[in-house]
């Protein structure tokens, strides 16, 4: 008898959005969610919020915390979902089409089928 359990492959998606103004960032967030909760209803979503590293410019070492939040000045909107691989690839695409200067990477992971949660039955057509 094995302990095993049965196991899924997943994508996950990391998207890294430029927050411009507040009033920005809740329209960008109402799109964000409008797709993949919505939409897509993808799996394990997390919407953070940034607050320094290393993007585009080389200035990306920070002695303290003081030195890192006094060069941030725009933080970004962090988004990471992971799903199946078909959906985690569309989703990404829409993301893409909404976003095109967004950061996006991803990456093949694995995870317990029992962490997966049942998608909720699609609508019927109207």
């Amino acid at each position: 008898m094995s302990n095993e359990k049965e196991e899924a492959t997943v994508t996950f998606v990391r998207v890294s959005l430029h927050e411009s103004s507040h009033s920005h960032r809740r329209q960008q967030l109402q799109q964000v969610l409008q797709v993949l909760r919505d939409r897509l209803h993808v799996r394990g979503l997390i919407i953070s919020q940034g607050v320094g590293g290393i993007d585009l410019q080389a200035d990306g070492h920070f002695e303290t915390l003081g030195d890192l939040l006094s060069r941030v000045p725009d933080p970004r909107l962090m988004i990471e979902f992971f799903d199946e691989p078909a959906v985690a690839d569309q989703a990404r695409q829409m993301l893409r089409q909404m976003f095109p200067e967004a950061r996006i990477v991803r990456w093949r992971g694995r995870c317990e089928l029992s962490d997966l949660r049942a998608r909720p039955p699609a609508a019927a057509p109207a």
